[in-house]
């Protein structure tokens, strides 16, 4: 009876937890975008006005880096990840970045001596290498004490993915400037265009391969196996269906990226790509996630009363009689 009762307990503490979070707002994600738009303009504005090349890379790291980790700071502040490890998002964004591109730089030209197209292959290999990164934060013991559900693969493949697209937006534009002698003002488009898109890119395509991934780790039968397997397909033609202006010719290609919004350098071609792939997303974990919804005053208020008078009723039981 009493192991019945301490069950019960930690359930509704657990239960408590969640309320407690998802009642808590401080949108410490929109101070931390308007925080860095601010200091990304007052650094451009100093590139500008004084030519002073050491603030190059700061300027850099945060057109490259904010976008990705405001979208996470905003999956962890809606509760998205309210039962993980409060490091896992952040070390799977590293991972993302730092095993993920590295394991696309190794595993591409592996995947190019295979028969086949050079347009289908890079898709794949990067999109294994991501996922190949989250499984790295599975091995470590924040990984491992994270609950095995779609939700919580969503959570560390879109973080592993934006931590993909900030390090890959960086190095292009590093390449533009350095390598193409390209000006200060290309380099900003390409970091605008990148830091827009990235969460419909590589931050979705993640998010959907992991959330059919990660609940392997508990369940592996065939239905769950197969489903995993046609989200890797759905990613890698997603993936592909991107990069396909890139492999066309200069004629063509420019026919797919000159359409653009009107004074934003984001070509449509890539909108709508990111679109398709957000409704993929959310068609592929619709019923599959356990999304916390916020809890009323009332209701914390109503858990908080039941853990207490639980939490009596277990001091009764066990007060030796006097």
């Amino acid at each position: 009876m009493d192991d019945l009762r301490v069950q019960e307990l930690a359930a509704r503490l657990s239960r408590l937890s969640l309320g407690l979070y998802t009642r808590r707002r401080p949108q410490v994600w929109a101070l931390t975008l308007l925080l860095g738009l601010l200091v990304y303009g007052l650094v451009n504005w100093a590139l500008e006005t004084r030519q002073s090349l050491s603030l190059l890379p700061i300027s850099l790291l945060i057109g490259s880096f904010l976008v990705p980790l405001v979208v996470v700071l905003w999956l962890q502040e809606v509760g998205a990840a309210w039962d993980m490890p409060l490091p896992a998002p952040t070390v799977a964004f590293l991972a993302g970045g730092g095993l993920g591109l590295l394991g696309a730089h190794i595993l591409t030209p592996l995947f190019f001596r295979l028969p086949g197209s050079r347009l289908l292959l890079i898709g794949s290999s990067e999109e294994i290498a991501k996922l190949l990164a989250v499984l790295a934060v599975l091995s470590l013991p924040l990984g491992r004490a994270c609950p095995a559900n779609p939700r919580v693969g969503l959570v560390l493949g879109a973080s592993a993915g934006l931590g993909f697209a900030a390090m890959e937006s960086m190095g292009m534009a590093l390449r533009f400037v350095f390598e193409q002698g390209a000006s200060k003002n290309l380099m900003d488009q390409i970091l605008f265009a990148r830091s827009l898109l990235g969460p419909l890119a590589h931050g979705t395509w993640t998010a959907l391969l992991a959330s059919a991934v990660w609940p392997l780790r508990r369940r592996r039968q065939v239905p769950q196996v197969l489903l995993a397997l046609a989200a890797l397909l759905l990613v890698s033609g997603l993936h592909t269906m991107w990069n396909l202006p890139r492999f066309l010719p200069a004629d063509l290609s420019q026919r797919f990226m000159t359409p653009a919004i009107p004074y934003l350098p984001l070509p449509l071609w890539h909108l709508a790509v990111g679109a398709l792939s957000l409704g993929g997303l959310l068609v592929f974990v619709r019923g599959r996630l356990d999304w916390p919804r916020p809890w009323t005053r009332a209701q914390v208020l109503a858990e908080l009363s039941a853990c207490l008078a639980l939490a009596e009723e277990m001091d009764e039981v066990n007060r030796p009689a006097t």
